[in-house]
Order: structure tokens, then C-alpha cells, then sequence
């Protein structure tokens, strides 16, 4: 049985490793001096954690610093040596890359939905990229597979609760299904958080441990990052903006309330609000609405800034509870370009308090239609740096 002061021992070298892996990743290359100083470490500990990581392929050297004195070797990690396999289930695709420890996207596999894919199928479709991708990775790097998925999930048992926009998707078990399809470690999550987290790691937020992250889709998520983690809620269903209700007795939204968010700025809703007012006999796509805006047509203008003044009325709630200091934008809502972008804006500063609105800077997500798999296949990088 181990002492308490092994423990204790083992505890801290694992610490002190993720110390300099997490250094090196974020700010490297450095040398040994450099890390001994800023880690605060001995040196003997750091050139025993720097040995064992070059064996494992983690770091690399990539040269010397040309100094005054004795040249220093430069240490940087080596992100090819691990890689993830991400997977996005979206109501309209398995989307599936495999990332390094860099966030570069060394592969990608994509197979259709639709809202009326039967359960079965949309397994097989997650089964058959995950495997494509975890093929492109030699045995040795690989870290597994994390999924973005939709819907609501019991957080203990894996469970899928909810999921309206993928009729077949709730029931389905995927804690069990994942460790059975692929027996590798695995990690899931909703796709605003993968999205969030991917961000964090790689775009816009990188770096910035406190922010608010909104996702404008088919679906409307929130979700709020606190000391470089996403908070789930007691129930694991933390960041529904979508259903904060923002009409009184409005549209029946299906989660059983009347005037949520999603009934009136989704892109289901705008899709559904331009072909009444245009009467049309066809379902225009919201590409096609969005194209429509930009070129100036008032009809789609008008529903867009509409949309766009409810999205900023919502998110000032947020704001004005939170304060936070970041506040960053993505989905396809913003495919519409300046028109939605001003009317969120004006809302938020219409109804948020001015010393927030103030202190916060709001930007757009930078990793585009790949983030939420990039984001799955972060809780797998993560674990290399002991943040997961």
C-alpha cells in the first residue's frame, strides 16, 4: 500500500509534468533555464520531467538560443505526437476530425442527416467515422474520441433526454454506445460546449478563462466559462438561452413554453417567418435568407433585425447577471453579416447596465463549422495537460 508521502510524491511530479507540458503549449518554445525560473522549479526536477517527456515524444528540441554564454537548447511540445478524433452529431451531419495537440486538423470525415434519420443509422454514421479517422492516426498517438452531441444527456448515465431537432436521437445511451463502438477513452458533450471550448483552446477566447459563449443555430445556446471550464448546471443542462422566454403568451415552442427565444430567432423560426410574409410555397433555406439580407432585401432585412433585437435582448439578461468581460458570437445566424450583427448589438446596449455593456468587448467565433468537432477532440487533448 502507498505511504501518503509516495502519494504526495507521485501527486506533484504529475503536476509538475502538466506544468511544463501547459507552459510550453501556451507559450513556448523555453529553455530548461527559462522553465526553472518561470515554473519555479529546481533545475534537477525540470531536466528529469524534460527527459522523460523528449522519450515519450512530447517534446522536442528545436535548436539553441543564441545568448551571451553557453547556447541554451530551446524545448518546444512536439504536437504531432498525440491526436484526438472529435465528432459533431448534428440534425444535419456526423462530422468527424482528427486534431493535434496543436488544435491542427489533420483529417476530416462528414456523412449526412436528416431530422428524420433513423436512430440506427445515425449510430452507424458515427461508428463509420470515427473509425475512418482513428485509422488515420497511428496506435500509439492516439488519445481517443470525444462527441458533440444534441440534445440534453443525463450526465451519469449518458442517457439522451432531449433532442428536437433529431427526431430519432433521444433514448439513446452513448456513454455505453462510444465505449462499445470505438475501445478507446472517450469524453461527450453538448455541442455549445464543445463550440466554447474549442474557442478557448484555439480561437477567439484563447486563453481568456472567464467568458460568455453564444451559439445562433438551429438551436440557441449559451454557455459560460469560468476559470477556463464550462459550467453545466445540477441537472447538466446549464446555458438553454433559447428558452428564456422573450415574448409573453408567444409561439408554442416545443419544449412546452410559449415566446422562447428559438420561436422567434432560431433558424427554423426566420426560415418559417420569411416564407409566410413572402408566401412562399417552399421552404427558402435560412443560406438563401441570409444571402438575401446582405443584398439588401427589406422583407428578409426586416425579420433578420427583428431576430437579431430578441438574440441581444436575451443575452443582455446574461450580461447584466454575470458581467462578464468577453463575450463571443458563432453559428450561422451570423451568415446574415452586419444587419444581425447590429441589431444584437443595439439590443445589448438598449438592455444591458452601461458599466457592463462598457467593460465587455464582443467578437465572433473564429473556428467556424468545424468547432464543435475540434471542441469534442479537445476533452481528449486535454487530458495530456491534466485539465480535462
Amino acid at each position: 500500500m502507498a505511504t501518503g508521502k509516495a502519494f504526495n510524491q507521485t501527486e506533484m511530479k504529475r503536476h509538475n509534468r502538466y506544468a511544463v507540458l501547459s507552459a510550453l503549449r501556451d507559450k513556448g518554445p523555453f529553455s530548461r533555464i527559462c522553465l526553472t525560473r518561470m515554473l519555479g522549479l529546481d533545475g534537477t526536477t525540470i531536466t528529469s520531467l524534460v527527459r522523460e517527456l523528449i522519450d515519450e515524444g512530447l517534446v522536442i528540441s528545436i535548436g539553441y538560443e543564441q545568448t551571451k554564454g553557453r547556447p541554451k537548447q530551446l524545448l518546444q511540445l512536439n504536437g504531432i505526437s498525440r491526436e484526438a478524433v472529435g465528432i459533431d452529431v448534428s440534425p444535419n451531419h456526423v462530422l468527424g476530425v482528427a486534431v493535434d495537440l496543436t488544435g491542427n486538423v489533420k483529417a476530416t470525415k462528414k456523412l449526412t442527416l436528416q431530422n428524420s434519420t433513423s436512430q440506427k443509422v445515425i449510430l452507424n454514421k458515427i461508428r463509420q467515422v470515427g473509425q475512418a479517422l482513428l485509422k488515420e492516426i497511428p496506435p500509439g498517438q492516439r488519445l481517443g474520441v470525444g462527441l458533440a452531441h444534441h440534445g440534453v444527456v443525463n450526465a451519469h448515465s449518458g442517457e439522451v433526454l432531449q433532442a428536437a431537432h433529431l427526431l430519432h436521437w433521444k433514448g439513446v445511451k452513448l456513454h455505453e454506445y462510444i465505449s462499445n463502438a470505438f475501445a478507446v477513452p472517450y469524453s461527450t458533450d453538448d455541442t455549445s460546449r464543445c463550440k466554447a471550448r474549442a474557442e478557448f483552446h484555439f480561437g477567439a477566447a484563447r486563453n481568456i478563462n472567464n467568458f460568455l459563449f453564444i451559439e445562433l443555430s438551429v438551436g440557441i445556446g449559451a454557455v459560460v466559462f469560468t476559470d477556463g471550464r464550462p459550467q453545466r448546471g445540477s441537472s447538466n443542462s446549464a446555458g438553454e438561452l433559447g428558452h428564456c422566454v422573450v415574448i409573453k403568451s408567444g409561439p408554442q415552442c416545443w419544449c412546452g413554453m410559449r415566446g422562447c427565444l428559438e420561436t422567434v430567432a432560431s433558424i427554423h423560426a426566420i426560415e418559417k417567418k420569411y416564407d409566410s410574409l413572402t408566401r412562399s410555397k417552399h421552404t427558402t433555406a435560412y443560406s438563401e435568407i441570409a444571402r438575401l439580407t446582405r443584398e439588401g432585401n427589406s422583407a428578409a432585412i426586416d425579420i433578420i433585425t427583428e431576430a437579431g433585437r430578441y438574440v441581444g435582448m436575451a443575452i443582455s439578461s446574461l450580461v447584466n447577471v454575470l458581467n462578464p468581460g468577453n463575450v463571443v458570437l458563432c453559428g450561422e445566424l451570423l451568415e446574415a453579416g452586419e444587419v444581425i450583427r447590429a441589431a444584437i448589438i443595439e439590443s445589448m446596449r438598449d438592455h444591458t447596465i452601461r458599466t457592463s455593456y462598457e467593460a465587455m468587448q464582443i467578437v465572433e467565433g473564429k473556428l467556424g463549422s468545424d468547432s464543435a468537432a475540434i471542441g469534442a477532440a479537445t476533452m481528449l487533448l486535454d487530458r495530456v495537460f491534466g485539465s480535462d
